[in-house]
């Protein structure tokens, strides 16, 4: 992979010191589980106090109650369920390029995972199928994408599999449209992306790709 992102999920589930296009990197050891997300309020966006760059506060408020309602969209997208607090714009820890900022936000798979297989191969089964449904019924994320200040998404996958595991993947948004166009097939996409494990280790997932 062409590059290395370090990812800091946000929320009341990962709580990161810079916000905003926060750096996303995962403190395992803070890992809560879902039900704890529920604070009391129902908006999904990252509050705008977590953010360090007046671009990451600025797409924020343009895009406040679409982030909000693309929260409430994707929790419509069985079996995923969408993590309060972490829709926002995140940029690349690596490069410190804050003006580079990507649509993020992390979800939950409440579906059980197949007994006996690998880790890598259990994180392609999540990227194969949840990727797909996100970018072929979520209108609202192609939406936001529409904004040239916004270089491609970021989701970060969590399950639970004799504990916690996770999967973090980043796409550029050329490749999303290229993928939408049909110009590119879908495991060509999962190819072009980054894909991270909870430590920030990169996996290449199609060394264990298989039919769908």
């Amino acid at each position: 992979m062409k590059k290395l992102y370090y990812i800091i999920t946000i929320s009341l589930l990962f709580i990161s010191a810079c916000a905003s296009s926060e750096n996303k990197q995962v403190n395992t050891n803070s890992v809560q589980t879902i039900a704890t997300q529920s604070v009391g309020n129902d908006e999904y966006s990252v509050p705008e106090y977590r953010y360090t760059t007046q671009d990451g506060i600025r797409l924020n408020t343009l895009y406040n109650a679409k982030l909000n309602d693309l929260g409430n969209e994707i929790k419509k997208i069985e079996p995923l369920v969408p993590i309060k607090q972490t829709f926002g714009f995140y940029y690349d820890n690596k490069t410190k390029e804050k003006n580079k900022l990507y649509l993020g936000f992390d979800c939950e798979l409440i579906d059980a995972i197949p007994v006996g297989e690998s880790y890598p191969m259990r994180a392609w089964d999540v990227i194969f199928k949840q990727l797909h449904l996100i970018l072929t019924k979520s209108t609202i994320v192609h939406q936001i994408l529409d904004d040239p200040n916004i270089q491609g998404l970021v989701i970060s996958f969590y399950w639970i599999y004799e504990g916690r595991e996770g999967i973090i993947v980043w796409i550029e948004k050329k490749d999303i449209k290229l993928f939408l166009k049909n110009t590119i097939i879908y495991p060509e996409l999962i190819a072009r992306s980054t894909a991270t494990r909870l430590d920030g280790k990169i996996i290449n997932l199609l060394l264990f790709q298989k039919a769908p």
